[in-house]
């Protein structure tokens, strides 16, 4: 067969004319069954890759070049690992192929930029999987039930492309840059049958963006997100099964096939024309995506963290390379990053006092890994209370871990490292805690949740009783411990301190020293009374102060993590 240059050519797009370059005669053709077996046997002959084997299909079926994939894949006595990209980052090394994929075949991620984005529909739980103590090259996202799915795919879209559009250059140039991809399995809560796919945990707005111009020059953000979200799962909220009883994940796959076969049918028509129009540009350019796709991680020897959080990790370490120092996210995004980078190294170097498996715990606790629910068990002392699993005492445990006397000199040593500062202050320490702690209910309480983390920014719950010895007092409610707290425990004053102060300031019942002046005219402004956050905390946990520490204990009692207080 002849092979055709590609074309360039002007289109219409919106109110501007677009020189579309390098526009390919024809798109991939659907991958057979013999060639998605050679990428699935490469990938589980190498030594060096560690998936099950539905994610390697569906890793074969993203690729457009199986065979490309599988000569990447395959071992040689020059290359026991086989032709991998190797990426090395603190405690892990990276094993990734290099391909392109369909653009419905990968679905968006997380990562700390939309993490951080106070949304509605909250992320789905994640959690590392291992074979044998060894990190596989996956995770697992949990959703509540496949329209949570739905609901989270259309949500990060729309989020994404209502801040930033790379469309118009997309169009004209494709996606030019990698996306870096690795498999996930997606379980659900409600008992559907879970199955494997792609996910984007960088290059989110470039993905979105090519959605935007398969949308139309006419067409907004929800419309784009609309289009991806049907065009991954089908228009319909739920997915019947097959007369042959087809898992989930294989109806799935057939559904985006059928999608791209009706594609590939609209573009040859297109393509056919004397003068290809907007809608052949709009198939070219991003019906194919660049990608690097993680197969492989190896933790290196020594100070490692527990085998599940080993690879999730090395893949935001790849990102905060990026993120925080250089392309950056916004401020939240980076302080998450900051805050479980510096855990993660404080873990690696293996000189702290606190145990390694205590500081396991932490960091799972703190990305997220170890939900709520299993706080009881995680925290259950020998012949002690367990404390409840709610989100109000995941902060409880969060913040006492992260700022113990023996810990927190060195996270803020290596936070400062990060971050490249000559010195951090408590203040800076508690910025770093705020979008940590507000995780559980970011998504209950977004219409408040700028002012709470500018109140962690003003010291938070960071008083000076709380980051000295203590331990968290377990209850079910929590003015049971005023009156031990008026008689000088100090556990039962810490606790009331970080519960009722993570409340106070989670509902924006307490906010940030800023704006009044201290004993102007009322008039003009004017407020009798000005202090840090940390420091009005700290007051209201005296001992001596019995109106305090009952303010401090009902707020805790009172807390919803599901939504703001409600009005009498």
């Amino acid at each position: 067969m002849p092979v055709h240059a590609p074309r360039s050519f002007t289109v219409q797009w919106g109110s501007e004319s677009v020189l579309v370059s390098n526009v390919e005669p024809d798109l991939p053709v659907a991958t057979g069954k013999a060639d998605l077996a050679k990428v699935v046997a490469a990938g589980r002959a190498n030594p060096v890759t560690l998936l099950p084997e539905a994610a390697w299909r569906a890793v074969a079926r993203a690729t457009t070049g199986p065979d490309g994939m599988a000569v990447q894949l395959r071992p040689t006595p020059e290359e026991p690992a086989g032709l991998l990209m190797v990426e090395n980052v603190d405690g892990a090394t990276l094993h990734s192929v290099v391909t392109r994929v369909h653009l419905s075949e990968v679905l968006p991620g997380i990562q700390p930029r939309t993490g951080m984005e106070v949304m509605e529909i909250p992320d789905p739980q994640v959690q590392g999987i291992t074979d044998e103590d060894r990190p596989c090259a996956i995770v697992r996202y949990r959703y509540q039930d496949l329209a949570h799915l739905r609901n989270h795919v259309w949500q990060t879209i729309h989020g994404t492309l209502s801040l930033n559009s790379y469309a118009s250059s997309v169009l004209a140039r494709k996606v030019t840059r990698n996306l870096i991809t690795h498999p996930v399995e997606i379980t659900f809560e409600d008992g559907t049958e879970s199955f494997h796919a792609l996910v984007v945990r960088d290059g989110i707005t470039r993905l979105a963006s090519a959605w935007a111009v398969q949308a139309g020059p006419d067409a907004d953000a929800a419309e784009a997100a609309g289009l991806a979200v049907d065009s991954l799962f089908g228009k319909n909220p739920t997915v019947s099964p097959g007369p042959g009883g087809d898992p989930l994940g294989q109806r799935l796959a057939a559904g985006r096939e059928r999608w791209r076969r009706a594609l590939r049918e609209e573009f040859a028509q297109a393509m056919a024309a004397e003068e290809p129009g907007t809608r052949a540009a709009q198939i070219a350019q991003t019906s194919i995506l660049p990608a690097q796709i993680a197969v492989g991680a190896e933790g290196h020897s020594g100070h490692l963290l527990a085998a599940e959080d080993i690879f999730d990790d090395a893949i935001r370490s790849v990102l905060a390379s990026v993120h925080v120092e250089f392309k950056q996210w916004d401020a939240a995004a980076q302080n998450v990053e900051v805050a479980t980078r510096a855990l993660k190294r404080v873990i690696q170097l293996g000189d702290s006092l606190v145990p390694k498996d205590d500081l396991q715990v932490v960091y799972g606790l703190a990305v997220g890994r170890i939900p709520v629910e299993e706080l009881p068990s995680v925290f259950a002392t020998d012949g002690g209370t367990a404390p409840p699993g709610t989100a109000l005492w995941r902060s409880v445990y969060l913040v006492h871990a992260l700022t113990r006397p023996e810990l927190l000199d060195p996270l803020k040593d290596q936070a400062k490292a990060i971050k490249g500062g000559k010195r951090m202050g408590l203040k800076g320490f508690a910025e770093l805690l705020g979008p940590l702690i507000d995780l559980p209910w970011r998504s209950y309480k977004k219409h408040v949740t700028t002012q709470a983390r500018n109140a962690w920014n003003n010291g938070g719950v960071l008083t000076s009783d709380v980051i000295q010895e203590w331990e968290p007092r377990p209850t079910d409610d929590f003015t049971s411990l005023v009156k031990p707290a008026l008689l000088g425990d100090r556990d039962a004053r810490c606790t009331l301190a970080v519960a009722g102060g993570v409340a106070l300031i989670a509902d924006k019942l307490l906010t940030r020293n800023v704006g009044s002046a201290l004993n102007a005219a009322k008039e003009k402004g004017g407020v009798p009374f000005r202090a840090d956050v940390n420091q009005v905390i700290e007051d209201l946990s005296q001992q001596h102060n019995e109106l305090g520490l009952w303010t401090l204990a009902l707020a805790a009692n009172r807390f919803r993590s599901d939504a703001l207080p409600r009005t009498p």
